[in-house]
């Protein structure tokens, strides 16, 4: 599965969790934040280049590197019943 953003945020409503990458936090809800960033970011920039994300739900904070944070996904997708959003590889 190619990691995407619009699969995090679903994964951080689904799991109720809150995923940090770069500067940018993805909430509960779904909502990208940059907090205090005071330059012009692009959340889809930054995600891109994230190689580690950090999610925060029940329990301890988790690290997770990008194809561990995929596989956590599709996990979560797959109990619930959905596939993640497909990708054009054109």
């Amino acid at each position: 599965m190619e990691l995407s953003l619009l699969d995090v945020r679903r994964y951080a409503i689904d799991e109720r969790a809150e995923v940090r990458f770069g500067e940018c936090v993805i909430d509960a809800k779904g909502h990208v934040r940059i907090p205090g960033a005071e330059k012009e970011l692009r959340a889809e920039d930054v995600f891109l280049a994230a190689e580690s994300f950090e999610v925060r739900g029940e329990g301890a904070p988790r690290r997770l590197a990008r194809a561990a944070l995929a596989r956590a996904i599709e996990e979560s997708f797959a109990r619930r019943g959905f596939a993640a959003a497909a990708h054009d590889d054109e």
